[in-house]
C-alpha cells in the first residue's frame, strides 16, 4: 500500500527544497521551539495536519497495513524456522541412529532423501 497524502509537508520538503536547514530541523523534531520562517512553516503544517481528520485515517489505515505485513512476515519467518529445525532434529536422529549401528547407513541416506555418500559426507562417518 503506499500512501498518497498531499499534506502541507509535501510544498514544504519537496517545493521549497532550498530552505531546508538541518540544523533547525533537528530543533524542531526534537521539541525545540521552531526558529525561522523555514521551521515555524513545519510547526504550523504540523498544526494543521493533527487537526486533518482524513489524513489521520490515511496514516492510520497506512500504519495498520503496515503492522499486519509485520506480522505475516513473522509468522512466516517462525514457520520457516519450525521446519527447519524439524529438518534438522530428523537428521540428528538418522545419524545418531547409524553411528549406534541401530540404523544402516543406506536406510539412513534413504530416510534423508539423499545418496549414500551425501548422507555419509553430512554424518561426518
Amino acid at each position: 500500500m503506499r500512501l498518497r497524502v498531499r499534506s502541507p509537508f509535501y510544498k514544504i520538503c519537496y517545493v521549497n527544497p532550498r530552505e531546508c536547514k538541518p540544523q533547525a530541523q533537528r530543533d524542531a523534531i526534537g521539541g525545540k521551539a521552531p526558529k525561522g520562517k523555514f521551521t515555524e512553516t513545519i510547526a504550523d503544517a504540523v498544526e494543521v495536519a493533527k487537526e486533518n481528520k482524513e489524513m489521520k485515517v490515511e496514516y492510520m489505515t497506512y500504519y495498520m497495513e503496515l503492522r499486519r505485513s509485520e506480522e505475516r512476515g513473522m509468522e512466516k519467518g517462525r514457520e520457516e524456522g519450525r521446519k527447519e529445525g524439524r529438518m534438522e532434529g530428523r537428521m540428528e536422529a538418522l545419524k545418531s541412529l547409524v553411528a549406534s549401528k541401530l540404523l544402516s547407513l543406506k536406510d539412513a541416506a534413504a530416510a534423508a532423501g539423499m545418496s549414500e555418500e551425501k548422507f555419509k559426507e553430512f554424518a561426518d562417518l
